[in-house]
């Protein structure tokens, strides 16, 4: 892969960014099923996360906590899973 000078180093060309209605609890879901790394976190004034970095394992999976003007997403990421691999086990 060509790396070029706009995309963050350990990112993709695509990055996936979730805007969901609780970011703690995506970050926990993907940490016991994926094993994801959390790389960082910001959160406003209130506590809200309005950002979130994961690393699950070559791809960096970006993530917000939805707000009024920016509202949560629903998703349907798709998974290539064995039926016996470890994560399938954990879902």
């Amino acid at each position: 892969m060509v790396h070029d000078n706009y995309t963050p180093h350990g990112y993709r060309t695509v990055t996936p960014y979730l805007t969901v209605k609780d970011a703690e609890k995506m970050i926990r879901f993907l940490k016991t099923v994926f094993d994801a790394e959390e790389l960082n976190r910001s959160t406003n004034a209130e506590g809200r996360m309005v950002h979130a970095e994961v690393r699950i394992g070559d791809a960096i999976v970006e993530i917000s906590e939805g707000t009024d003007r920016l509202l949560p997403v629903r998703l349907r990421p798709a998974c290539f899973l064995l039926p016996k691999a470890e994560e399938y086990k954990r879902c």
